[in-house]
């Protein structure tokens, strides 16, 4: 008896069809959107208010652009892990640069962040280099010049009432600068659904030998990716400097974390060419309103690191190849002792 459809096809196919009922990010938001709700009240007894939920969303309105960042890159089939440095950097450059004028400050950042991802994209591009130990050479160097130049110390900054109006509620439980991050995942899922731009940067991730055999620009749609999240990246690093009123010294490998995790969850694919940025933004919300509920709750924050770590691994894992190769191989058994029987 002869097989209609190979296993490996079959489990692709098993795979595309749970998809296809329920997007795993929004499933993934509504659940957290649930247990920030329910978790607070039955662990403590707390009621969720407004303000619960503006601080449940502080994460994503500090991190999320960083999340974005990333994915960009990674849909194309890198990786830039230059997104922490530029998020430090940023926000040292627009507390430095825009004590007197905020918007010079942000718009500082941003060009630093853009020179940053020109600068990184065209090594690689030139010399056929990863973008792994090029982009982790910027963080380090990033990282050390924050350091250097704030001399280990956290740089104030001055203009309280703009840092308060950017961290104002809009509507009781989102900050201006969380409805800035949502509405910049906007226009970019915009505009990878229903521009040319969107569907070359998909080719390039998808398959950029074949891209670049029918004559796409691979070299210019990479480096226009890495300016682009180096400039994301040192934009939310700017407007969380202003909202904290200081660009910190250290900053840790929190935005790193929450952005790869937030990516993962989202749906990008570790090859590249898969993910929509509605499911990266879906997952960003979810990551934050899981912070939020420890906040709540008033449990440690390295329970919050822990889950991290294991939802990224999770994740990691389900994507990996040798999940399907197992299930196509419990297919094929399966297969084979229908026929036999």
């Amino acid at each position: 008896m002869t097989l209609s459809v190979f296993p490996a096809e079959r489990a692709d196919r098993r795979f595309a069809a749970i998809r296809g009922r329920v997007s795993p990010p929004l499933a993934f938001l509504v659940v957290m959107i649930v247990l920030f709700w329910l978790v607070p009240f039955l662990a403590s007894g707390i009621v969720v208010g407004n303000f619960d939920v503006f601080n449940g969303l502080k994460g994503f309105s500090a991190m999320g652009l960083v999340a974005l960042a990333l994915a960009l890159t990674m849909l194309i089939g890198e990786f830039d892990l230059s997104v922490l440095g530029s998020y430090g950097f940023g926000a040292l450059v627009a507390v430095k640069l825009g004590g007197d004028n905020p918007l010079v400050g942000l718009g500082c950042a941003v060009a630093m962040g853009l020179l940053v991802g020109l600068a990184q994209s065209t090594l690689m591009t030139r010399l056929k280099l990863s973008s792994v130990p090029v982009t982790l050479g910027g963080l380090l160097v990033l990282l050390g010049l924050t350091y250097r130049i704030s001399e280990g110390k956290d740089v104030p900054f001055e203009n309280i009432d703009f840092g308060l109006a950017i961290d104002s509620a809009v509507g009781g439980v989102i900050s201006v600068r969380g409805v800035i991050t949502l509405a910049v995942c906007l226009v970019v899922g915009l505009v990878l659904s229903y521009t040319a731009a969107g569907r070359l940067l998909r080719a390039v991730g998808g398959d950029r030998t074949a891209s670049a055999s029918i004559g796409l620009p691979v070299d210019r749609t990479v480096i226009s990716v890495f300016c682009i999240s180096g400039a994301f990246s040192a934009l939310a690093g700017g407007m969380n400097a202003f909202a904290l009123a200081s660009a910190q010294a250290s900053i840790g490998f929190q935005p790193l974390t929450y952005a790869v995790t937030a990516a993962l969850i989202g749906g990008v694919s570790l090859s590249g060419g898969k993910g929509s940025i509605t499911g990266i933004t879906a997952a960003a919300i979810s990551l934050s309103l899981l912070q939020g509920i420890f906040q709540v709750i008033s449990v440690q924050v390295y329970y919050s690191d822990v889950i991290l770590g294991l939802l990224l691994a999770a994740v990691a894992g389900i994507q990996a190849p040798g999940l399907r190769n197992m299930l196509a191989a419990r297919s094929a058994r399966n297969a084979t002792s229908a026929a036999t029987t």
